[in-house]
């Protein structure tokens, strides 16, 4: 079995985050170890990109291989590794049932000399399933993404609690107009969930989040 031996990851449930994304509030850890397989494209693409379930008997391969720095000590995670194709690659962490759980980029220095080390490899063919199609935008950064699922989601709260007032606030600060048809509002603050990422998604975000922040003081 080959190895990768003293790098950082930065595991998620859903997204792979690209190193510079990476923030400080985030849960990085330090491996000393852990193993790497070489897979076509097709499975690393299932393996970024949704989540998927291994089988049982190359779960039992990956038992107790992946070491981690803890306080000066050294523990195991149970089931974990590299997948790459050669060109890019993904690190996973399994539950005990073979679901991808957690996943993770890997340094820019770190995942190169990964890459290096695959070019030495043979494919491995891995039996598995996709349990789950992760649908996100991955032509977004990270912190657009999250601007655009706040937006979202305070647009939901607000047609769902029937605060019009707000919506046509809203409104009236994006398109710069006032509107009386509430459908037409809501219709067209939907739209802008489509749009490409402006300065303007920026603003709109602060301002949701800082009228939030006045309605609890």
């Amino acid at each position: 079995m080959n190895y990768i031996y003293d790098i950082l990851v930065n595991f998620n449930e859903k997204e792979v985050y690209d190193f510079y994304e990476w923030e400080k509030t985030d849960n990085i850890e330090h491996l000393r170890r852990i193993p790497i397989f070489k897979v076509n494209t097709s499975t690393l693409k299932d393996f970024k990109k949704n989540r998927v379930k291994i089988s049982n008997d190359f779960l039992l391969r990956l038992k107790n291989k992946t070491e981690i720095f803890c306080n000066k000590l050294i523990q195991f995670i149970e089931y974990a590794s590299i997948f790459t194709d050669g060109s890019d690659l993904v690190v996973t962490e399994f539950s005990k049932e073979g679901e991808q759980i957690l996943k993770s980029s890997m340094l820019l220095d770190e995942a190169l000399d990964a890459l290096d080390e695959s070019d030495f490899m043979n494919e491995t063919s891995i039996e598995y399933e996709v349990i789950e199609k992760l649908n996100y935008d991955e032509f977004k950064t990270r912190n657009e993404r999250k601007i655009f699922d706040y937006i979202k989601k305070e647009l939901n709260i607000l047609i769902k609690s029937k605060n019009y007032d707000k919506l046509k606030y809203l409104y009236f600060e994006w398109y710069n107009k006032k509107e009386k048809n509430i459908n037409k509002i809501i219709e067209e603050l939907n739209k802008i969930l489509n749009l490409e990422f402006s300065s303007k998604h920026t603003k709109l975000f602060e301002l949701i989040k800082f009228s939030n922040m006045k309605k609890q003081l």
